[in-house]
């Protein structure tokens, strides 16, 4: 099931993993897996037909990026038969989120995201005005992924990592929090205080500390 936070601005969604001893996997809250960001697609992207675009999902998870990208070769997908699934789970402390040898945390640290009015320059010069001009409308946002957060890394060595989307300039915001979060811990530069989860679970992270 799915249901708002307090706050009203995270998803929870019931999960069956409990605890692991890699830190990569676990999670706040016992069996409970948080949704950070909901990522919407873009309304009128001609790579998605609305079947298509009804099972087309990107969620940003508090220790990864899960996403569904269907896709067919049949007409039939106009009337919502014949389509395949494609989901794809990347962990926020794995590759392609860690590895940069120029990250601002050190060789293999995380990379840093991007919108892509930020990294559409042709060397000084930028032509994201000229995207939004001719392909925004059919195409949507972009967030970059890049090596480092300057503006080297940005402009020269940064790619598209999210297409089609809402919002990217949220989105990277979201995406950095998560990674660096997730780097911080595995490093040990977060030290995790034990809170007790549900009834018949081990306690998890509830609240950090910086050391």
């Amino acid at each position: 099931s799915t249901v708002n936070n307090a706050n009203g601005n995270c998803l929870i969604q019931s999960a069956g993993m409990g605890w692991t001893d890699d830190l990569g996997l676990k999670t706040d809250v016992p069996l409970n897996i948080k949704i950070s960001k909901n990522v919407e697609a873009w309304s009128t992207s001609l790579c998605l037909t609305p079947c298509l675009r009804d099972r087309w999902y990107t969620w940003i998870m508090e220790n990864r990026l899960e996403t569904n990208r269907p896709w067919t070769i049949s007409p039939l997908s106009l009337c919502g038969l014949c389509i395949h699934d494609s989901i794809s789970v990347n962990y926020f402390d794995r590759s392609p989120f860690v590895g940069s040898l120029c990250s601002s945390q050190g060789c293999c640290g995380p990379y840093h995201f991007v919108p892509y009015t930020e990294a559409m320059y042709y060397y000084c010069i930028p032509y994201s005005c000229i995207y939004d001009l001719f392909c925004k409308c059919c195409c949507g946002e972009m967030v970059y992924r890049a090596p480092c957060n300057n503006t080297c890394g940005k402009i020269f060595c940064s790619h598209p990592f999210l297409c089609c989307i809402k919002d990217s300039k949220d989105i990277a915001q979201v995406m950095n929090e998560r990674v660096q979060y997730m780097y911080a811990m595995k490093h040990g530069k977060i030290v995790p205080v034990l809170a007790p989860g549900p009834p018949g679970t081990v306690g998890l992270p509830e609240v950090q500390r910086m050391r």
